[in-house]
Formats: structure tokens, C-alpha cells, sequence
């Protein structure tokens, strides 16, 4: 697990180039690179960097997928509100404690270190 935290995700994404990004796979006038290498651009063009051609595609995809770790860390901390309020008005202490548990650890087990 890194050390990334729901709101270190945000500031990054908050100070960010926006997406989506798109990888280039020739030069300028056209011609395909020999090499592994492919350009990055900001939606707008603006000019990010060149990487390799794997390590690029992941890099393009990176303000999504901080994104969806955000909204399923949202998401997660909903279901686990929802779920505590259930089982409090359950009239089963047992269900109750059980369903609260579940949630907890499945909660925890995806989230790792982050629970904010």
C-alpha cells in the first residue's frame, strides 16, 4: 500500500495538468517514433513529456484512476454509514454486531491504512 490518502489524492489531482491526457505515437510532421517512446498531451495539447510506451498509457490514465479511488473511498465510507445505521435499528444484537463487523473489515481490507 502507498501512502496516499484520500486528501493527499485530492491535492494532487486539484494542482494536476486536467484530463484526459493522450499519448502520441509519431513525431510532429507525422512520422511513427522507432522508438518505444510516445509524447503525452494535456486535453488542450499542451505538451506533458515523453515516456515509454507502457509506462505512458498508465500515466495518461492517473487523473482517472485517482479519481476512481476517490469516489470508491466515497462510496465505501457511504455503505459503511448505511450499513452501522441498519444494524443499530435492528432489533437482533447479533445481526447487529455481525453486519457492523462485515462491513468494518471489508471496508478496512480495500482501504489498507486509509480511512478518512
Amino acid at each position: 500500500m502507498t501512502d496516499l490518502t484520500t486528501t493527499h489524492l485530492k491535492h494532487l489531482l486539484d494542482r494536476a495538468t486536467p484530463g484526459p491526457w493522450e499519448t502520441i505515437e509519431a513525431y510532429p510532421d507525422g512520422t511513427p517514433r522507432s522508438d518505444m517512446s510516445r509524447q503525452i498531451r494535456s486535453a488542450d495539447g499542451e505538451y506533458l513529456g515523453i515516456m515509454y510506451e507502457l509506462d505512458v498509457r498508465l500515466a495518461a490514465l492517473a487523473p482517472q484512476l485517482a479519481q476512481e479511488v476517490i469516489n470508491l473511498r466515497d462510496a465505501l465510507g457511504y455503505l459503511m454509514e448505511e450499513t452501522r445505521l441498519a444494524a443499530e435499528n435492528s432489533q437482533d444484537v447479533i445481526v447487529q454486531k455481525r453486519v457492523a463487523d462485515a462491513i468494518k473489515t471489508t471496508v478496512a481490507k480495500i482501504q489498507g491504512d486509509h480511512d478518512e
